[in-house]
Order: structure tokens, then C-alpha cells, then sequence
């Protein structure tokens, strides 16, 4: 096993051919990759890769399932409401809906209900709508699950049918 650094793998990734073959030599602190036409040599990242199956909730206490899109336009209407001092969305998660609001400290709100899949309890969680944002702008796919294990605890996002898990860490909601 070994940690290949984030700009390696990109440019192997980037120079990689789809029908050409590939030597990967490595050494205690090297690793090279020999391909037809070019060579791409880095240092490897020191240390054990760290167990990141550690912090994905084993259990969840509701599932969501969205339009990426809808959900992600409404968590952006609801984020303009955010200020630096308050910047958490709130999301009510209800049988087969999911409201997503935010209120702001001058009186005005924003509550948007959006379609979805929920089964679970009731369940409501806060989220900075910046990161929440970036996890969907992120996903290529139309529809997006969400797994939430408690108010107070991370939720997982996943593309469906995709390879890719995100964690987002909840925060407590005005």
C-alpha cells in the first residue's frame, strides 16, 4: 500500500491513454509510472493511509432521495439569506418532502419545499449551505441519497449508482 500525492495522481490520470500500458515502479519513498510515451516519477507520502471507514455512520435514522438539481437550487435560494454570523440552513425532513428554510436575523425567510424519497423518523438538521453546495455541485448524477443518522450527528451523501461518498458534519440551527 502506498499514498500517491493528490497532483501526481491527477497528472497520471490526465496522461494516461485508454489502450496504452503502464510499468509502476516504486522504491521505500518513489514511485514511478513508465508509460509509452512519458514518465512521471514523485515521492509517495509518508505514513498509513487513514482509516476513513472509521467515520462513516454505520446506522442511519432516515434516507433521503432528491432531484440533485432541485435540491441543490433550493438549498442556493435558501443560502442567500446567510450572513457571516449566521450562515447554518435548516432542513425539516417530513414523509416524502423535505422543507429547506432559513431565517434571518432582519425578520425576512426563505422555506422552500422540495419533492424527494424520505423514510425515517422526522428529523430536523441544520447544514452550512456552502458545503452542502459543494458536495452537490459535485455529483454528476440526477439523483442524490442522503443518509442522516441524528440532528447532532454527520450525515453521508451519495450519488446514486455512484463510487463517491461525502461526509457533511451537521451544525445546530438559530
Amino acid at each position: 500500500k502506498v499514498i500517491v500525492p493528490a497532483k501526481a495522481a491527477a497528472e497520471l490520470q490526465r496522461i494516461l491513454k485508454d489502450d496504452g500500458d503502464a510499468k509502476i515502479l516504486f522504491s521505500e519513498n518513489q514511485i514511478a509510472f513508465d508509460l509509452d510515451d512519458s514518465q512521471l516519477i514523485t515521492r509517495l507520502i509518508e505514513g498509513e493511509y487513514p482509516n476513513y471507514e472509521q467515520v462513516i455512520p454505520k446506522q442511519s435514522q432516515g434516507r433521503l432521495k432528491a432531484n440533485r438539481e432541485n435540491f441543490y437550487a433550493a438549498v442556493k435560494r435558501a443560502s442567500l439569506l446567510a450572513t457571516p454570523d449566521s450562515q447554518s440552513i435548516k432542513l425539516d425532513l417530513l414523509k416524502n418532502r423535505v422543507i429547506i428554510s432559513k431565517a434571518s436575523q432582519d425578520g425576512s425567510e426563505s422555506r422552500e419545499e422540495v419533492d424527494c424519497e424520505y423514510a425515517g423518523d422526522e428529523l430536523t438538521i441544520g447544514f452550512n449551505p456552502n458545503y452542502l453546495m459543494d458536495v452537490l455541485k459535485n455529483i454528476s448524477q440526477e439523483e442524490v441519497d442522503f443518509e442522516f443518522a441524528g440532528q447532532d450527528r454527520r450525515g453521508v451523501v451519495r450519488a446514486e449508482g455512484g463510487d463517491y461518498i461525502y461526509i457533511i458534519l451537521p451544525v445546530r440551527t438559530e
